[in-house]
């Protein structure tokens, strides 16, 4: 996915796949998070000037890129 490199946020033309993505595993994959505490809440949150977003886990920390793409392989470019 695209990032914006002064600040690791991902750009807000991302948001729809991200957020798509996020959603059809989620109901159709329920157990793709087991195994990775930490990971059963995902939240995207959103900076309302600009669109763009980060993703944090259940613990309101960034998920770091190699975890995000582990679990959800598709966001990878």
């Amino acid at each position: 996915m695209k990032q914006h490199k002064q600040n690791g946020w991902f750009h807000s033309s991302e948001f729809m796949r991200a957020a798509g993505v996020m959603h059809n595993v989620a109901t159709t994959e329920h157990t793709r998070w087991l195994g990775m505490a930490g990971y059963k809440y995902m939240s995207l949150h959103v900076d309302q000037r600009t669109g763009d977003f980060i993703i944090r886990d259940s613990e309101g920390n960034i998920v770091d890129n190699d975890v995000l793409y582990e679990m959800f392989p598709e966001l990878q470019d």
